[in-house]
């Protein structure tokens, strides 16, 4: 059977618009550095006799030794027979340390029947195995030790790795004997836990405990590291493709529940006892650390020190060794699992500007609000775009797009909503009073807008009855809706006045006489004639009362006397001028005048005029033309002036 896997996913995204805000420290866990070991390394094993796993077992070619990784302390030293130490490795219950000794391929063991042998400072220094060759490390809760190499004594101390002599024997330390002998296959990488792997360039070979090829997994790169759990479950393979994978070791397939890991051609993978952290060298040889139940990149301060020598991890990553320091990891629990988009940013206001944020899901159940070192993006510029200067998300229409967020190596998109539920809004929006027969509209000087359909004074409906050629007092109602369905209402009243122009004429350039009171020759059309008009020349206007009274004889005016509805209003007019059998004169109306016949000269009013004068005193009721006369001239004044 030959199974093969993708390595990668291909992610592309055509992105609008980008903003990256300013990271901060806090993005990183602390890892305190508790003590730094005494010695160089360059091999690094956790003891399991430790059920804790912080006493490890380091080593460079001089010598080995058992520390503690709390203090540092040296445990016990162990060195070489001749020359260097080489393959080191140890077996799961720590009962037996194998080396090579450069000098002579020899083996070499320490044997441990009781637990306190292995970290006395006396005991065996070793005894010499049958095998020239290269011990690669023990079966799982097994004494069988994997060898590479030949029985025999060879002619020179130089051994070819691919000669035809060269085998993969399996000896069991505690029978002292060769439980099997297989042909050794082509590799480059080789693990072991229940099973022997071996790594040749793109192909992952499987063996079982005996030595009995199984399988064979093929992947897309080159295979650049393996490591067993400690438990043997899983087996971790890093590959030049820059991922890790997941294998169950079940059945040996990809394991599905657990993601890729991203790294970059990842080396001296180290997992915790628990299956909870992985720690590794990346290709720039720095330290990183995983979730491996979740496969979530785990950034803590240590992120740029390098990994000369190896890595270790303790249970539950409660202590971490990474060259040569050793570091507490009881900050680990508050590193962000998850990150997701608040809800009050699913859906948004058009009109509104936001600080976007992301809420971030710690490992240990907290969670809290990010609001730097966060990259967004949004695919429709449209609808919403980031102001990067401003750090702020923009709505500019209604309607849906993708926000796209990266922290870390977290990578979210969230659909949102531009809602608009503002109403739209009326614009000069006033009571108004106009002269009739001015083109006045029902719409006169007011506006609609609104945030998303912007000027939607076109939309607007009005109700209520309107006339601007009559004079009249008008209420009326107005509503728009906008697009997203909401309704804006106001109300005012517009004031119709008679406009008492269209009633008149100008004769002789200056004068504005009523049609009620005059012909087109400026002569008055009663033979009483109590009448206003206006002169208006330039800036100059003036309201004027006449009064003719024809087929009299020579009767100067002293006062005239207006009686309508009760009320009463007197005017001196000081004298007239007599000609052809009319008196006349003319006077100048004063506010007060100009009030009484504005509140008190109606079509429906009875209005008296008597006029007392030197001989005889004159009295008449006006007709309703004749009271519309005098009203004239004094509407017209206002009309003018803008009274």
């Amino acid at each position: 059977m030959k199974l093969k896997f993708s390595l990668g996913i291909i992610f592309s995204l055509l992105l609008i618009f980008t903003f990256s805000s300013t990271s901060n420290a806090s993005e990183k866990i602390s890892l305190p550095n508790i003590n730094n070991l005494s010695t160089s390394y360059d091999t690094v094993i956790p003891l399991q006799s430790n059920p804790e796993r912080q006493d490890i077992l380091v080593a460079n070619r001089e010598h080995a030794y058992i520390m503690d990784l709390i203090s540092g302390n040296k445990l016990r030293t162990i060195q070489p027979q001749k020359y260097y130490l080489n393959y080191l490795s140890t077996d799961v219950l720590n009962n037996y340390f194998v080396y090579q000794d450069d000098y002579d391929y020899s083996f070499n063991y320490t044997y441990k029947y009781i637990s306190n042998l292995l970290y006395s400072t006396k005991g065996t220094n070793g005894n010499k195995l049958p095998f020239m060759g290269y011990p690669l490390g023990f079966l799982a809760n097994s004494s069988t030790l994997i060898i590479i190499g030949i029985k025999e004594e060879p002619e020179n101390e130089y051994i070819d790795m691919y000669d035809e002599k060269i085998a993969l024997y399996g000896y069991d330390l505690d029978r002292k004997k060769v439980v099997f002998k297989r042909n050794l296959p082509n590799y480059d990488l080789y693990a072991f836990n229940k099973e022997i792997v071996f790594a040749n360039d793109k192909n992952l070979m499987i063996y079982d405990a005996n030595g009995n090829y199984q399988d064979v997994m093929e992947f897309n790169s080159k295979i650049t590291d393996l490591h067993f759990t400690e438990d043997g479950s899983k087996l971790v393979v890093a590959t030049s493709a820059d991922t890790l994978q997941i294998i169950d070791t079940k059945n040996y397939s990809l394991d599905k529940k657990l993601p890729f890991i991203n790294s970059n051609k990842a080396d001296l993978l180290t997992i915790d006892s628990t299956n909870k952290y992985l720690a590794l060298s990346d290709e720039n040889y720095h330290f990183k650390l995983y979730d491996f139940t979740n496969g979530k990149r785990i950034y803590t301060s240590e992120d740029s020190k390098t990994t000369g020598g190896g890595i270790a991890l303790s249970k539950n990553a409660k202590f971490i060794l990474n060259n040569g320091s050793v570091y507490s990891g009881k900050n680990l629990t508050s590193y962000i699992q998850s990150v997701e988009l608040p809800n009050n940013l699913k859906t948004i206001e058009l009109g509104q500007s936001y600080s976007p944020t992301l809420t971030a899901n710690r490992a240990n159940g907290t969670n809290d609000l990010i609001t730097s070192g966060i990259e967004w993006h949004t695919d429709n510029y449209n609808i919403a775009y980031i102001d990067g200067g401003k750090n702020l998300l923009i709505p500019r229409k209604t309607g849906e797009f993708t926000l796209y967020s990266t922290y870390l190596d977290e990578k979210i998109k969230n659909r949102v909503k531009v809602v608009d539920t503002k109403k739209p809004v009326f614009e000069g929006v006033k009571n108004l009073t106009f002269y009739a027969n001015q083109g006045i509209k029902s719409m006169h000087g007011m506006t609609a807008k609104d945030l998303g359909d912007g000027d939607v004074t076109s939309k607007v409906k009005v109700s209520g009855s309107f006339n601007a050629n009559k004079a009249g007092v008008y209420k009326l109602s107005y509503s728009v809706t906008d697009s997203a369905g909401n309704t804006a209402t106001a109300k005012r009243t517009i004031t119709i006045k008679y406009n008492p122009l269209k009633n008149a004429f100008l004769y002789d350039k200056y004068f504005y006489l009523s049609n009620s009171s005059y012909n087109k020759k400026g002569s008055g059309i009663s033979p009483f004639l109590v009448s206003s008009y206006v002169y208006k020349k330039g800036k100059t206007i003036s309201p004027i009362m006449e009064i003719d009274v024809k087929n009299i004889i020579n009767n100067p005016f002293k006062t005239i006397v207006f009686k309508s509805n009760g009320k009463q209003l007197t005017i001196n007019i000081k004298g007239s001028k007599y000609y052809k059998s009319t008196e006349y004169g003319f006077y100048n109306l004063s506010t007060k005048d100009r009030n009484w016949i504005k509140s008190n000269v109606a079509a429906n009013k009875t209005l008296t005029v008597q006029i007392n004068a030197s001989r005889k005193n004159l009295k008449s009721t006006l007709n309703a033309k004749q009271k519309q006369g005098l009203l004239d001239g004094v509407l017209l004044y206002d009309y003018f002036t803008g009274k």
